[in-house]
């Protein structure tokens, strides 16, 4: 990432909160910007590089990473590369391989980008790709989740998603997994609000599922408003870090895998930027899927990347309808006009991979299975949420500032 094109995404992102409210990991300090959050990761970014990180350094960065998660700043480094299924610190060298963000970055989505970017690296490697003229960062827009452009006089590009967007991808992941765990493996590993746990008429699956869709509820509430009256990070922080760990190696991470590469792809399949072309949507859908495959060929099995990949979809499959829901009142008025919807383009990759998966009766089978289970999760989260979308619209709730409300863009 050039010094050149940092500096281009850091005046777009100074111009947009000029327009909007300032997030909350920025303080205005005498007509300035301060982002503390950030520059501590930058300083733990050093601390690697010299190889003097101290324990404490690293469950900083992963308090940031994982908001809510009780004690996680008191694990000492040595246990939690016991937990980990590789190397703790060498997970965290990362941090210091990833590019460097402007000074205004969400510090969130700088520490994902981090973990992200070396199973970046083994697909551009793969590929023969050359990553190095393409800049990553993020805008406050909500309606657009991401886009594509060529910075102008310059041979570089700007990949901007949409500020909320990782966010809510981080924690939906969360609410699919408490959403399917068994409910004799449920109270060791999550919690759950009193109010629902402590109802001694409903049985424990509905209890469970009750609980994911109030949590589901409030992550889609911060994300089309950017507040909700009762958010509580702990009910998205599993009662171990093992259980976090295990989810952000087999389904936040190849998740963001593919959201990321999905926008690489445009730029390395020489696509024309901003054409509203769905056939070229489809071929950046499936080279981010062979590159987030061959990052993590490491697993063996397909399943972890198919699994989050599905999930993905469904989730941007509801996301879409809601924001139809708040414009027009209808879930399927307002769709996007340069992509596919996102469960056609859920099927269009899984078929294109289905003589490929043949060959493999295990991850064909897994295959089917991660298409059904991520369907019914967004199937029962959504006739829970569609009413509650038709409540707020009646009260007149306004989402985020909306530039366009004619067109709404997915990834």
């Amino acid at each position: 990432m050039s010094l050149e094109a940092r500096q281009f995404l850091e005046n777009l992102q100074r111009q947009d909160y000029e327009q909007n409210d300032t997030p909350h990991w920025l303080k205005k300090e005498k007509g300035a910007l301060i982002n503390e959050q950030l520059e501590a990761l930058l300083k733990l970014r050093q601390t690697i590089q010299q190889d003097i990180a101290s324990p404490e350094e690293y469950g900083a960065f992963w308090q940031i990473l994982f908001p809510g998660q009780s004690g996680i700043e008191k694990v000492p480094a040595h246990q939690l590369e016991a937990l980990s299924d590789a190397s703790f610190a060498r997970k965290l060298e990362q941090l210091a391989r990833a590019p460097l963000p402007t000074r205004l970055e969400d510090p969130f989505t700088y520490s994902v980008f981090s973990l992200v970017y070396p199973f970046l690296e083994r697909g551009f490697r793969h590929f023969g790709y050359q990553p190095d003229a393409i800049t990553v960062g993020t805008r406050p827009h909500p309606e657009v989740n991401a886009q594509v452009f060529r910075i102008p006089e310059s041979q570089s590009y700007l990949i901007a998603l949409q500020e909320g967007l990782v966010a809510f991808l981080f924690k939906a992941a969360r609410v699919f997994n408490k959403f399917t765990t068994p409910p004799h493996q449920f109270f060791d590993t999550w919690s759950m609000r009193p109010e629902i746990e402590q109802n001694h008429i409903l049985p424990p699956q509905s209890k469970i599922k009750l609980d994911a869709t109030a949590d589901f509820i409030d992550i889609l509430q911060v994300f089309l408003f950017g507040r909700s009256d009762e958010y509580d990070d702990h009910l998205f922080a599993p009662k171990d870090i093992s259980i976090s760990l295990n989810i952000n190696t087999t389904l936040t991470l190849p998740m963001y895998t593919f959201v990321f590469a999905h926008e690489y792809a445009h730029v390395f399949l020489n696509h024309q930027l901003g054409e509203k072309d769905w056939q070229k949507e489809t071929e950046a859908d499936l080279k981010a899927l062979q590159m987030a495959l061959i990052a993590f060929k490491d697993n063996e099995k397909a399943f972890p990347v198919l699994n989050a990949v599905a999930l993905y979809f469904e989730l941007i499959e509801i996301l879409e309808m809601a924001k139809s829901v708040m414009i027009t009142g209808e879930p399927y008025r307002m769709r996007s006009d340069s992509h596919p919807y996102p469960k056609i383009r859920k099927a269009a990759l899984f078929n294109a991979l289905a003589e490929q998966l043949k060959t493999d009766p295990v991850d064909y089978k897994m295959a089917a299975f991660s298409q059904q289970v991520t369907s019914q999760f967004a199937i029962e989260m959504w006739l829970k949420i569609h009413p509650k979308l038709q409540e707020w619209k009646a009260a007149g709730l306004q989402m985020k500032s909306f530039l366009n409300l004619q067109k709404i863009s997915s990834l």
